[in-house]
């Protein structure tokens, strides 16, 4: 029952966040980099696609604060989905520090804002979790690549950025491979703009097919900008690795 009333609450104050988003700065940029994919291309890229929340809940049952971020369903047991996400984004730390309490909630177009929980995560160099959802709904699950993307080749990342009611969809080209070492995960650099909300969405090739989640951006400290045509995605190897150490490969 709690975690209806969350849900109630945090769906108004969504409603309120979209209202008042009446300026997007980024809009001339999103625009030069945005695809309008129709047929299975987008929903294939788009459809597996959630918006995950974690949300603050202080003494007084109010809403004291939320993280946001994207995931995408790789598996169905059941009426049990599991969905990849970047650690980060379901981070309760300062929750934990301020004593609140913390409520997973995730979205999707077909069933709306649910409860969720998170059913592993690692930290803090392997920015990967799995979180998990209940629904009776035939909801679709991302295709997986079976191989690797070549350099320069074109990529989809898909986010949900939290002025959106839905994912977004942008392109851009595989630029680079970076091997961080033992103990840190491997990432393809890409340049299809990313922007706040986006970390642990997809990133996708021509075919559709799940080849990582996107995990990190640059940022031009100088300007306090995000560089978004330079981002970081975990590899699907890193993400299958992920499952099999949760049981669910």
């Amino acid at each position: 029952m709690k975690y209806l009333v969350f849900a109630i609450l945090f769906a108004a104050l969504l409603a309120s966040t979209t209202a008042c988003a009446t300026i997007d700065t980024n809009t001339a940029i999103e625009t030069q980099a945005s695809c309008n994919l129709e047929g299975d291309l987008y929903n294939r890229i788009v459809r597996p696609t959630i918006r995950v929340y974690a949300m603050f809940v202080d003494d007084k049952g109010e809403i004291a604060g939320y993280s946001c971020g994207t995931g995408v369903i790789v598996r169905r047991i059941g009426d049990n989905y599991y969905a990849t996400t970047c650690a980060h984004v379901i981070d309760t730390t300062v929750a934990v520090e301020k004593g609140w309490k913390v409520a997973y909630m995730i979205e999707h177009a077909d069933i709306g804002v649910v409860p969720a929980g998170v059913v592993y995560q690692t930290l803090p160099h392997r920015d990967m979790a799995i979180i998990g959802f209940t629904s009776k709904a035939n909801l679709p699950l991302a295709f997986l690549a079976t191989k690797s993307p070549r350099l320069l080749s074109k990529v989809y990342a898909c986010g949900w950025r939290p002025v959106r009611t839905h994912p977004h969809v942008t392109m851009g080209l595989i630029c680079s491979f970076t091997d961080n070492g033992p103990g840190m995960p491997a990432a393809w650099e890409h340049s299809a703009p990313v922007w706040y909300g986006y970390s642990g969405g997809g990133l996708f090739n021509e075919a559709g097919e799940l080849i990582g989640i996107n995990a990190q951006v640059s940022v031009d400290y100088r300007k306090g900008q995000v560089v978004v045509h330079e981002a970081m995605a975990i590899p699907l190897e890193e993400i299958m690795a992920l499952l099999t150490e949760a049981g669910l490969k």
